[in-house]
């Protein structure tokens, strides 16, 4: 079994995002406009990010019919490729 690699919060985060300079520059302008710092800036906007792209995914609402409809399609037994 794989052992875990722990890293330092800094350098997960240097991982996953390598902004360009002009980007970096973007950040740090917008950022102080929030009234929020670089990390807090980008955390937060990341996050309402990915919860706006898996919120239809997520939650979705269906009238009586629809959901019925819904339901039956999810119980029926799956159709061979």
């Amino acid at each position: 079994m794989d052992q875990p690699i722990w890293l330092t919060r800094r350098a997960f985060i240097g991982g996953l995002l390598r902004p360009s300079s002009a980007d970096k520059r973007l950040l740090e302008a917008a950022a102080p406009v929030s009234s929020r710092s670089v990390s807090h800036f980008v955390r937060e906007s990341t996050l309402t990010r990915a919860d706006e792209t898996l919120a239809d995914r997520r939650t979705f609402l269906l009238s009586k019919t629809r959901w019925s409809h819904f339901q039956a399609a999810l119980e029926a037994p799956t159709r061979p490729d």
